[in-house]
């Protein structure tokens, strides 16, 4: 399916993919089912890899509620991650919470994450990038009780990055007093979708007007600037634009492989 915005929320169901199948696409690591009970038996459907022609998976982390939120304490302690946490720790607690996740969710078609899609500039550093993405998922997402897989996937040709892509699969239950809440449906409607997509080009402007002012002003950079001038300015006056209607700046105007099939976008 081609991607016309550089925007776009999905919602991921269990009738379109696995929740562990999702979230080795997002984090291009396998994931293991231990559902199985004998586990000195595996199979193919024990365990869980990234789609073959995943782009490289340049950066990924998991995101909840801020250690200082009184809710911090209500996580299970795989999930009380410390920034900087060794990347095995991460990729356990990962596993562990989508694994959960597919349990917690009984139905066959029930829906079980939030999937943020967001084209990112290849003509800045990697770390503004991660910046930016962990800044909206961290303030817009986690800290409303969602707990957040993000990654960042990137496409190389002839040793240049030709596009750039940021992912963050969001749990669609707050996880409270222990365990996984009712669903928040306030999440589900336009009026917060808008308000995400506007904070998204908040947050990557804020990026892109921290770059050093001697930094080389490209037709790319140019170009993303005035796609983030452009969002605020029409959300702000209430005049949402149409999903195809802005192109994707520059070397960014393919997008990256999809996670998960037969997504349906809010």
């Amino acid at each position: 399916m081609k991607k016309t915005h550089p925007f776009v929320v999905s919602i991921l169901s269990k009738r379109d993919a696995h929740p562990l199948q999702a979230a080795a696409s997002v984090s291009g690591e396998s994931m293991l089912d231990l559902s199985s009970i004998d586990m000195t038996q595996r199979t193919d459907q024990t365990e869980m890899s990234p789609p073959k022609r995943l782009a490289k998976v340049v950066f990924s982390d998991l995101l909840t509620v801020e250690r200082e939120d009184p809710r911090w304490k209500d996580l299970p302690s795989f999930m009380q991650i410390r920034r900087g946490a060794r990347m095995e720790v991460v990729r356990n607690a990962r596993n562990t919470l989508w694994m959960r996740v597919g349990w917690s969710e009984k139905r066959d078609d029930a829906q079980f994450a939030r999937l943020f899609q967001m084209d990112l500039p290849t003509s800045i550093p990697l770390e503004q990038c991660q910046k930016a993405l962990r800044s909206f998922a961290q303030e817009r997402l986690a800290n409303l009780g969602m707990i957040v897989d993000i990654a960042i996937h990137e496409v190389s040709r002839d040793g240049n990055v030709s596009r750039r892509t940021a992912y963050a699969m969001a749990t669609t239950r707050e996880f409270r007093d222990g365990a996984f809440g009712n669903k928040d449906r306030s999440w589900n409607q336009r009026s917060m979708l808008l308000s995400w997509r506007k904070q998204w080009f908040d947050a990557l402007s804020a990026v892109l007007e921290d770059i050093a002012p001697d930094a080389p002003e490209t037709a790319s950079l140019t170009a993303w600037k005035g796609l983030c001038d452009r969002y605020a300015s029409k959300l702000e006056s209430g005049s949402a634009p149409a999903l195809a209607e802005e192109p994707i700046p520059a070397a960014s105007d393919s997008p990256a492989e999809t996670p998960a099939p037969r997504r349906r976008a809010l």
